[in-house]
C-alpha cells in the first residue's frame, strides 16, 4: 500500500514537471510564433506593398495617359478651324436635304 502511494506520488510530480514543461514550450512556442508572425506580417506588408505599387502606378500612370491623350486630341481638335468643320457638317445636312 505504501509503495503504491509512493509510485501515485512519483506520477504526480512527474506529471507536474511536464505541466511546467509543456507550459514553458507553450509560451516559448507563442513568444515564438508571435514574433515570427510579427515578422511574417511586416515581410508580407513589404511584398504585398510592392506587389500593389506598380499596380498603383501602372494605374495612375494609365489614368495620365489617357487624360494626356484625351488632352492632347481635344487640343487637335482645337487647332483644326471649327469654320471648316462646321461648314462640313452643313454642307452634309444639305446635301441630304436635296436628295
Amino acid at each position: 500500500m505504501k509503495q503504491l502511494h509512493q509510485k501515485i506520488e512519483a506520477r504526480k510530480d512527474e506529471i507536474e514537471l511536464k505541466k511546467q514543461h509543456l507550459g514553458q514550450d507553450y509560451r516559448s512556442a507563442k513568444r515564438r510564433l508571435t514574433s515570427s508572425r510579427m515578422k511574417l506580417s511586416t515581410i508580407g506588408g513589404l511584398v504585398l506593398g510592392f506587389l500593389l505599387l506598380p499596380k498603383k502606378f501602372k494605374l495612375i500612370k494609365g489614368a495620365l495617359k489617357a487624360y494626356t491623350m484625351a488632352a492632347t486630341v481635344k487640343q487637335m481638335l482645337d487647332l483644326i478651324p471649327h469654320s471648316s468643320t462646321t461648314k462640313r457638317s452643313r454642307s452634309k445636312s444639305k446635301n441630304t436635304t436635296h436628295h
